[in-house]
């Protein structure tokens, strides 16, 4: 079924940590138009689809959304993690959940399936 290369194709490398630079990263990590949405938008659009190659295809770009989720979740624990905590938990949202990805908008908004776009027909939900 999945594959999981325990290295990420392109290291994620950071300089200095910016644990408000994290926050808004969580914008892309839990928020509605992030990488969690995507993937689940597509790998479940692909149950929908009696075409093979199409539904090969879609869940083929759900599993890439799934790696772009792990690059992000990678640099926001970069951002967050060895790092002064005082600058990290500076941010409410670290304060409470401690540093790290979280299923959260950079508002602190829980990710929701409300986020998902998906009604059984592929060509509208796309």
């Amino acid at each position: 079924m999945f594959f999981h290369k325990k290295e990420p194709i392109h290291a994620v490398k950071i300089s200095d940590a910016h644990p408000r630079f994290a926050q808004l990263l969580l914008e892309q990590f839990g928020g509605a138009t992030g990488e969690l949405t995507a993937a689940l938008q597509y790998w479940v659009q692909s149950f929908h689809c009696e075409n093979t190659a199409i539904r090969d295809m879609l869940q083929d770009i759900a599993i890439e959304e799934f790696s772009h989720l792990e690059m992000v979740g990678k640099l926001i624990e970069a951002h967050t993690k060895n790092v002064d905590q005082t600058e990290a938990y500076k941010s409410t949202l670290f304060a409470v959940r401690g540093a790290g990805p979280h299923f959260l908008d950079s508002q602190g908004s829980a990710w929701t399936a409300n986020y998902i776009n998906e009604g059984g027909d592929i060509v509208r939900d796309l």
